[in-house]
Parts: structure tokens; C-alpha cells; sequence
């Protein structure tokens, strides 16, 4: 479908969410970059890096309450408002000289852009069409990659000839994530029920319900709790792994590649197949295209095991990035066929949003955990394994008829789904 040929209120998201998709490129180009300097350039300790891999998922502990608020209540605020003083704390950076601050600035901000995702999640649900959202969001996240992909690049090249550069990047970064958030705040709800929302409690103890009684999406969540789970264990071994080989180039050649294969190799892929991977979660649902992407995702981890240099880590980067594309689409809308009603959407969204805060906070412990005991090297075997594992088990044992499309908001179904050309 094309974009002119959306309902009115759609083509307005997509207008301002697209404008704010290009922000959070540019925000996330140097947040997704900021572990890697921050080992690189100030010297962080393992410790300080493994708060930053926690501090991606803090906010999303606090999803399923926020989840819970903003039921029945204007969404865009509950976007803005966070995402607007996690863009501000980037400004702060300019004075962070040192490793402590900059990671206390950095895992704010995530923590901050965490709790936004409920609100983001429930506007997807209703304002574009259940027939073309996977589409429709494709494109918002190829804008999305192609300013991280920019930023990061830009930000790559600038420390390689001048360390200190990230003082100013940062702030610049934040500045135009705000010009993002005043697009997103443009976007209409006038079409939403504002009327009184049921009381906190009850629409916990209903959103806590979702994981007995939707069986079929208590068993998607439940495998995806194990790859999600597995692949954040990685991100922090493959940090430290990274900054130890690169340390003899120097101080600025090994920050640019910190920055070339941790934020910008990723993205050029995710770029060219984030409307492919669109296109296959609308026609094949999230339940195949979850379990194609956690057995993608796995060869990363074992080439980082076992191949540790330079050309294999840019290898191993290639398959996450096609795997990344689709993983970031499907985390996004995933979950959506499973609430049947529009006002289900955000209950469903902050449990899966809550379960990967719960990984996000332990994986990185159990990893630390476990490369002391047994090494970087078997820590990553056995998250690629579980990772390849659960994709496995999602392929034959999720029905993919669980989250099969929902009916449209107005009663019109959805398309059905088409089978691979």
C-alpha cells in the first residue's frame, strides 16, 4: 500500500513518525557507539560497560506500568516527554571528561528511551492499518537506520583524527533528537477513547493474566525470552573482546573501529533489508520470521568465539545486521496480532516490553558471570547455541496461527496472508 492511499490520521503518523525516526536514528547512531568509546577513549572498566548493556533495559522493567498508564489516556506525551529529556541529557556530554559521567549520562538516557516504547507501540496499533503496518513501520525503521548508519559513520571518522570529538557530537545529536520529538508531538489522537481509564491495578492483574490464559503468546514469549535473553549476554563480551584487539592501533583508530563494526557495519545491512523484512512479517506473521532470525543471529556469536580478529568480527557483524533488520521490526509490532482488541495493544506491548527489561538486566550479569568462570570464548558458544536453539523450537512448536493479523480498527479484516513467491 502507498503511503497516499493511507486514511488521513495514518499519513499524519507517518509523517511525524518518520521525522522522528530520523532523530532517533541520529540519538541511538551515538548511544549504540557509547560503550565502544567509552572503553576505547576514557578507559571504562568491564564493570562500567556491563552497566551500559543493563541500562538499554532499566526502562523497559518499568513498561508494563507505564503500559498500564496510559490505557485510556492521550499516548503522544507519554513519547515525547521521556524521549525529549533522554535527547537533553546528550547535551550534558560536552562535560564529561571522564569515564563515570559519561556512562552515568548514557544509561540515562537509554533507561529514559525505554519507557517510551508502550505509548509508541499502542499509536502502531491504532493508527496504521493491521494489512500494511509491517510495511509502513519497514520504512520508518530503513529512515531510522539510514541516520544511525550516518551518524555513526560521521562520528567513526571524526574520533579516529580527533579523540575528543565525542564532547561535541553528543550535544549535536541531542539537539536535533528534539527537532524529532517536536514532529512526533504533531502526530493526531483525536480518533482515541479519552474517556476515565480503568484503575492501575486492574489493568496489571489483567495484563498479568495475558501469560495464563493467552497460551499461544505465553509460548512465543517464553522462546523469546531465550534468544533475547542469549543475544543480550553477547553485547558486552563482544566489547571487551573487541577493545582488546583493537587496543595497539591507538587510541583513535581503535575507537573508529569500535564505532565501524558495533554501530555502523549493522545498519548498512539493516538498511537494505528492513522493507524486505516488512514485507516477509506481513505476509508470513512474527512467528516464522522470529525463529528464521534467531538461527541468522547465531552465527555472529560463534564467529566472535572462535575467529578473534579483525575481518571475522566485520563478518560476524554482516550476519547480525541481517539479522538486527528484522529483529528490531518484528520486536516492535510482533506482539500486536495477539491483542485482538486496540486497547489490548499496550497490556501486550509492556509484558514483552517488561520480560526484555527482566533479560536486559540479568543477561549481562550472567555473562560476566560466566566469562570469568569459563572465558569469553565459551560464554559466546552458549549463546549462540541457545540462541540457535530457540529458533529451532519456535519454528516447530509456536503455532504461527497465534498471531495471525488481527481485524482492523472498524471492523474491516485483515489481508490474508500469502504464501512466498
Amino acid at each position: 500500500m502507498e503511503i497516499r492511499e493511507l486514511p488521513a490520521a495514518a499519513r499524519a503518523t507517518f509523517r511525524g513518525d518518520v521525522l522522528f525516526g530520523a532523530s532517533t536514528g541520529i540519538l541511538y547512531g551515538m548511544l549504540y557507539s557509547a560503550d565502544g568509546f567509552d572503553k576505547t577513549l576514557l578507559h571504562a572498566s568491564d564493570r562500567e560497560i556491563y552497566l551500559i548493556s543493563m541500562s538499554q533495559s532499566v526502562g523497559l522493567l518499568l513498561s508494563l506500568l507505564v503500559g498500564a498508564f496510559v490505557e485510556g489516556r492521550r499516548k503522544v506525551p507519554f513519547v515525547v516527554g521521556p524521549e525529549a529529556v533522554a535527547r537533553g541529557l546528550l547535551l550534558a556530554i560536552a562535560f564529561a571528561s571522564t569515564s563515570p559521567t559519561f556512562t552515568a549520562l548514557v544509561c540515562l538516557a537509554f533507561a529514559l528511551d525505554g519507557i517510551t516504547e508502550p505509548a509508541k507501540i499502542a499509536l502502531y496499533r491504532r493508527n496504521y492499518p493491521d494489512s500494511a503496518r509491517g510495511a509502513i513501520v519497514g520504512r520508518v525503521r530503513a529512515v531510522r537506520g539510514l541516520a544511525w548508519l550516518v551518524t555513526a559513520g560521521v562520528a567513526a571518522l571524526a574520533v579516529r583524527e580527533r579523540p575528543e570529538a565525542y564532547r561535541w557530537l553528543y550535544p549535536a545529536a541531542g539537539v536535533l533528537g528534539m527537532l524529532g520529538c517536536l514532529a512526533f508531538s504533531r502526530i493526531p489522537e483525536s480518533h482515541f477513547s479519552l474517556e476515565k481509564p480503568p484503575p492501575i491495578r486492574t489493568t496489571l492483574r489483567k495484563a498479568a493474566g495475558l501469560l495464563v490464559h493467552d497460551r499461544g503468546f505465553a509460548s512465543f514469549m517464553a522462546l523469546w525470552f531465550v534468544f533475547g535473553f542469549s543475544q543480550l549476554m553477547t553485547r558486552p563480551l563482544i566489547v571487551i573482546l573487541l577493545a582488546s584487539v583493537v587496543e595497539p592501533l591507538g587510541k583513535g583508530p581503535a575507537a573508529f573501529h569500535a564505532a565501524i563494526l558495533l554501530s555502523v557495519v549493522p545498519q548498512v545491512i539493516w538498511i537494505a533489508t528492513s522493507t524486505l523484512w516488512g514485507g516477509v512479517l506481513d505476509r508470513h506473521g512474527p512467528v516464522r520470521m522470529r525463529g528464521s532470525l534467531n538461527i541468522v543471529w547465531a552465527v555472529s556469536p560463534f564467529l566472535w568465539a572462535f575467529a578473534p580478529v579483525l575481518p571475522a568480527f566485520y563478518v560476524a557483524q554482516c550476519f547480525q545486521g541481517v539479522a538486527q533488520g528484522g529483529t528490531q521490526l518484528v520486536w516492535a509490532l510482533g506482539v500486536l496480532p495477539y491483542a485482538k482488541k486496540a486497547e489490548d495493544a499496550p497490556l501486550y506491548m509492556g509484558v514483552h516490553a517488561t520480560l526484555t527489561g527482566i533479560r536486559g538486566l540479568l543477561a549481562p550479569l550472567t555473562a560476566a558471570g560466566l566469562s570469568y568462570a569459563i572465558g569469553t570464548p565459551a560464554t559466546l558458544v552458549i549463546a549462540g547455541s541457545l540462541m540457535a536453539a530457540s529458533g529451532v523450537a519456535t519454528l516447530l512448536f509456536v503455532d504461527p496461527r497465534e498471531g495471525a493479523p488481527a481485524a482492523e480498527p472498524g471492523g474491516k479484516p485483515a489481508e490474508p496472508a500469502r504464501s512466498a513467491a
